[in-house]
């Protein structure tokens, strides 16, 4: 993020500068993209130095001169343009002006932080993962974390169909998100079960074959599947596939990332 952008409106003169050109037409075109990117960067078609060359600093100038009129521009253009429009307009607006900003109160800005909290609840977003900016938001409106999504309880040990693990079994219980590469697994490590994340390890200029490589890490060890799939299944919220077995152990539907 870039330093943000004194919210005065002269210059250092003392003089009130000439208005600026209106908003080019396709700003939502330009907010969406931000929104896009800064949701899953990993995903994204764009770096972050193509973002800020291209969607950011074309509009510093007159976000820095008429901060206020800019927030009502910038809400005008992208709020009737959809959800994701709208997010990345507070994206755009966080980026030029800062976290702490006082801006964030102009209605302007303040509706687009509304679609920005919409947005992340529609995604299912868990809470830990809300931006704190975008929380403060919500339980300024009366909301808490409880109340941010849907809370699914954990079936009964009694309840819950495990199919026990054999020695030499490993086990896929969970797939990440598509673009990740990552699954866990589960197997038996003496008399405890154990849980393992694999991942990709993306290569480094210091790597001849130019490629990644895989590694398993040792995440969880418990006594029981039970056990271990409660602790899996907290701890791993984004998802692209699970196993049936472990599906109700998650507090949520898998995020829509």
């Amino acid at each position: 993020m870039g330093t943000p952008i004194p919210e005065g409106g002269s210059d250092e003169r003392g003089a009130v500068p000439r208005r600026p050109p209106s908003l080019r037409p396709h700003l939502a075109a330009l907010a969406e993209r931000v929104g896009r990117h800064d949701w899953n960067p990993a995903a994204s078609e764009d770096d972050e130095t193509a973002v800020a060359a291209s969607c950011v600093r074309p509009l510093a100038a007159e976000a820095g001169t008429e901060p206020r009129a800019f927030l009502d521009r910038l809400a005008d253009a992208c709020l009737p343009a959809g959800p994701w429009a709208a997010y990345g307009a507070d994206r755009l607006a966080l980026r030029l002006f800062g976290p702490s900003s006082e801006l964030r109160h102009h209605p302007a800005w303040s509706a687009l932080l509304d679609a920005a909290v919409s947005l992340c609840r529609a995604r299912l977003l868990p809470y830990p993962l809300l931006p704190t900016y975008l929380a403060e938001r919500f339980e300024a409106a009366g909301g808490d974390p409880e109340s941010w999504l849907p809370f699914i309880e954990a079936p009964e040990p009694g309840e819950a169909r495990i199919t026990p693990l054999r020695p030499g079994d490993v086990r896929t219980v969970v797939e990440g998100r598509a673009d990740s590469g990552t699954r866990v697994t589960v197997r038996l490590d003496g008399t405890e079960v154990i849980g393992l994340v694999e991942l990709a390890v993306p290569a480094g200029q210091s790597r001849a074959t130019g490629t990644a490589v895989r590694a398993t890490v040792e995440c969880w060890r418990a006594d029981d599947l039970y056990d271990l799939y409660l602790d899996i299944a907290w701890a791993f919220p984004f998802r692209s596939w699970a196993d049936p077995e472990l599906e109700p152990f998650f507090p949520g539907p898998a995020p829509r990332i």
